[in-house]
């Protein structure tokens, strides 16, 4: 083979071998990273709207997104004993700690069988609920997380729901 095709070789076994996210322990090593003191370097949460997956990234001294650092999740809803697909809208972590999200069951009875043991100022116009996991809540996931290398958490969202917290 000359050198032309060695490379072309190279290039080839690249494209095909997966690229993968980093371990989830070599990005967060110690429960300080995930749970710092200081919430600008909190690890960042985000999520596309009418989806079930959220982001973890690790943030900088300055409270920047560290690239090469995202853990994609799969979130999914229990109420008692039964799980259903959910879709999240407005995720956003909020400057102390906490989580605000609007979640809605995806199947429209058991969304019916929900809506009646929450606040009504908690559901939107559109039959969403807003709820917001504090910080405490959202830190107990977080340490689950790492204790488990990031595979998976489940979170209290209050009102008999839990939100079970899976790395795709």
């Amino acid at each position: 083979m000359n050198l032309h095709e060695n490379i072309k070789r190279i290039k080839e076994v690249m494209l095909l071998e997966p690229v993968t996210s980093p371990p989830f322990l070599t990005v967060f090593p110690t429960i300080n990273t995930l749970v710092p003191k200081d919430k600008k370097t909190a690890p960042e949460l985000t999520g596309k709207d009418n989806t079930n997956i959220i982001y973890l990234s690790k943030r900088d001294k300055n409270g920047k997104v560290i690239p090469n650092t995202k853990f994609s999740y799969r979130l999914t809803g229990s109420y008692g004993f039964v799980s259903f697909d959910i879709i999240l809208r407005n995720v956003l972590r909020r400057s102390d700690g906490s989580l605000e999200v609007d979640v809605k069951p995806k199947n429209k009875t058991i969304a019916k069988m929900i809506m009646k043991s929450v606040p009504e100022e908690s559901i939107t116009s559109n039959g969403f609920m807003g709820i917001i996991i504090d910080s405490k809540g959202l830190n107990k996931a977080l340490i689950q997380l790492h204790d488990n290398e990031g595979s998976e958490a489940e979170v209290d969202m209050g009102y008999g729901l839990s939100i079970k917290i899976e790395q795709i």
